[in-house]
């Protein structure tokens, strides 16, 4: 007879696990996080000039942002600073938080993308001198086609 010795232990085994686990969940987050990110730096790009809208405190456009849930938890969250506008960014994730709270149910990777601010449908009903202005509906709206193809690939 012959023996066979193992030359690894239990620890490289569960930090091996571990090290696949990480690299499976990244491959699976990325794709949301990049789109995340792209929908929202749109958004807070557009200007009164281009059918976005004016700022007076920077609340609104800093209030754009998105969470990433996975199975109920939290695992990333974009409201990035802007020079003013802190309230904005601080309303945004509160108000994306309640929405995941309100579909927490749901199992596997959601994005909720969010402009937190409660005036934002106004200023897209309403729109500045005659014009339509778009906070997030159109932007978003416009490239999830696009946004969840690149998802699919």
């Amino acid at each position: 007879m012959f023996s066979i010795t193992a030359d690894f232990n239990m620890s490289d085994v569960e930090a091996y696990i571990k090290a696949e686990t990480e690299a499976w969940f990244k491959s699976l987050i990325e794709p949301f996080r990049v789109t995340g990110r792209d929908l929202v730096d749109k958004a807070r790009a557009r200007t009164r000039d281009d059918g976005g809208f004016g700022n007076i405190t920077w609340n609104l456009r800093s209030s754009i942002g998105y969470l990433i849930i996975y199975n109920d938890e939290v695992v990333d969250v974009y409201f990035p600073p802007l020079e003013t506008g802190e309230l904005g960014s601080k309303t945004g994730e509160d108000y994306a938080r309640e929405i995941a709270a309100l579909i927490n149910s749901y199992q596997g990777v959601q994005l909720v993308i969010v402009a937190g601010m409660e005036y934002a449908t106004l200023v897209e009903r309403t729109g500045y001198k005659g014009k339509q202005r778009d906070v997030i509906t159109h932007i978003v709206g416009n490239n999830i086609g696009d946004a969840l193809n690149k998802l699919l690939k």
